[in-house]
């Protein structure tokens, strides 16, 4: 299982262990977001430092409508106890985690600041 929590600003967190091809690797939290069908998404930066596999470059429409070129890249991710391989799109802003990486798992959370998230493999 995976621990959370709700920010200050009511989104909900998961910690997340992101390793490069090369074995480097960065700990951050990751905002769930039930609205991005991928996996995952990385700012350019974190992609470089980790020097992440390029893998493909895919159109995208964004929360506002708008529809762009977005750069995908593969790494492994350590989640629920295991290391996955995935994709993540190359986005500025907040780090995603999209419903693909939360394929086949329940999120619960309390939606008060501070409150529990969690995220674990259905049976």
């Amino acid at each position: 299982m995976i621990v959370g929590a709700v920010s200050d600003s009511l989104e909900a967190t998961v910690p997340l262990r992101i390793i490069g091809m090369d074995g480097a690797a960065v700990a951050l939290d990751a905002v769930v977001d039930t609205g991005f069908t991928g996996e995952l998404t990385l700012p350019q930066d974190t992609v470089t430092d980790l020097g992440l596999e390029y893998a493909d470059s895919v159109p995208a429409i964004l929360a506002d409508g708008s529809q762009v070129q977005v750069e995908v890249y593969e790494c492994r991710v350590a989640w629920d106890g295991t290391e996955r391989r995935i994709q993540v799109h190359c986005l500025e802003g907040t780090v995603l985690v999209g419903m693909s990486l939360l394929l086949a798992h329940r999120v619960r959370l309390d939606v008060i600041p501070g409150g529990p998230v969690t995220v674990a493999a259905l049976p």
